[in-house]
């Protein structure tokens, strides 16, 4: 009963905080004034929740991995909810947008060598390291590129915060840590403390190494500033396919992408004459500087399948009644993991219930709930949106070809 309660809570909390952005009343300042009682069709249903839970998150689902039959089920069935809970087509009549994808396979085990004064040095995959490239290129090869170790990999100019200021990472193989300066410092003040920002992502990482010319970006694994642990490192990124953006969304990749483990940061950094530990430190504190690991160069070869595809961003809309112009979007991911081959000659299902067949459930029923009260002031769009797991990618790929003006979005509920 506690956690049914705590559950069914959540929601409505989630639910007076999307009224608030789409303008219920017409004025969110004064919404409890106009207000009407909320009737019975319009409150949560915590076995509608659960269900849609329970079929999402079944084996049946497969995983919801983009490209498989998880997929076409998965879109079915929220275009369908969608459909049922009364909202309208989202994209000209349609349910879906399309989403152009690559998809790239490892083929084999990539090499990755490190040369020093003292000699080479292989650190070993997927033990140490996991590395791959995200270009769409079916080999590539990265030689003698000097190492550079470049903090936290942060260029964010709206704290005042360069970690590639005065240095030139072109050509270069960058090292960066995982999360961001708030969390390594600990400082509550600086970024947004110990809670990650978009800035700690393992995606920025390799996005601003593409602008900064790297040749490789490596991140150094740490569990606890990740959030999880280095296994989850090796059968995500290093045994599964990876997915990027198809046309120009997709923007400049840097050739080589990868992990090192912490264990294995030491070792290369030791090499170098260098304290892991105390340059560590040093990357959390204002004014650090991005340092070469003297003497040390990286060799890699990853050879890859890569087959194109299209995926989709579920999209349904409720127009609003006063300023239907002005949008608020409603956001949850709806693919996960997929499935793989296990040891045993069948098949483990990462069936995803918890991320995130429960924020779609909230949607969903969001979405009833707001018809049934007879809509908001504002238009709102729920965006059900694909290939979260690989960087965001149906996120990206939204908000380069919106549906709506980004300009007449006035709040993302994600």
């Amino acid at each position: 009963m506690k956690t049914k309660t705590l559950r069914t809570t959540t929601f409505a909390i989630l639910s007076a905080g999307l009224l608030a952005c789409a303008g219920h009343s017409g004025d969110a300042s004064n919404a409890s004034d106009t207000t009407p009682p909320a009737s019975p069709e319009s409150r949560f249903d915590a076995e509608s929740l659960r269900e849609h839970v329970r079929t999402l998150a079944s084996d049946r689902f497969g995983g919801r991995q983009p490209g498989t039959e998880g997929e076409r089920l998965t879109v079915d069935y929220l275009a369908s909810a969608f459909e049922a809970a009364g909202l309208s087509p989202g994209n000209a009549g349609a349910w879906t947008q399309d989403v152009p994808f690559v998809a790239i396979t490892t083929e084999g085990t990539p090499t990755l060598r490190i040369d020093g004064p003292d000699g080479s040095a292989s650190p070993a995959i997927p033990a140490d390291a996991v590395i791959g490239s995200r270009t769409g290129r079916t080999r590539v090869e990265v030689e003698a590129a000097p190492l550079l170790f470049a903090g936290y990999g942060v260029v964010a100019p709206d704290v005042g915060w360069d970690d590639y200021a005065g240095v030139d990472a072109s050509g270069k193989a960058v090292i960066v840590l995982v999360n961001d300066p708030g969390f390594g410092s600990g400082d509550p003040d600086r970024f947004k403390g110990r809670e990650m920002t978009y800035y700690g992502r393992w995606t920025y990482k390799y996005e601003e190494c593409a602008r900064q010319g790297a040749a490789a970006c490596l991140i150094v694994h740490e569990t606890e500033a990740a959030g999880y642990g280095f296994g989850v490192v090796q059968s995500s990124f290093g045994a599964r396919t990876q997915f990027e953006l198809d046309r120009v969304d997709a923007g400049p990749a840097t050739p080589v992408v990868g992990w090192l483990s912490t264990e294995a940061a030491r070792d290369l950094f030791a090499r170098a004459g260098q304290d892991f530990d105390a340059l560590r430190a040093r990357a959390a504190m204002p004014g650090f500087q991005a340092e070469p690991l003297v003497g040390l160069s990286l060799d890699a070869r990853v050879d890859s399948r890569v087959e194109r595809g299209v995926s989709q961003n579920v999209v349904g809309t409720l127009a609003g009644r006063e300023r239907p112009e002005e949008w608020v979007v409603v956001t949850a991911h709806w693919d996960h993991l997929g499935s793989v081959p296990n040891d045993d000659g069948g098949v483990d299902v990462y069936n995803g219930a918890i991320d995130n067949a429960g924020g779609l459930a909230a949607m969903i029923e969001i979405a009833r709930a707001l018809v049934a009260d007879g809509g908001t002031a504002r238009s709102v769009m729920f965006l059900a949106v694909t290939l979260e797991e690989s960087g965001l990618l149906g996120a990206r790929h939204y908000v380069a070809n919106p549906l709506q003006p980004l300009a007449a979005t006035v709040a993302n509920v994600n």
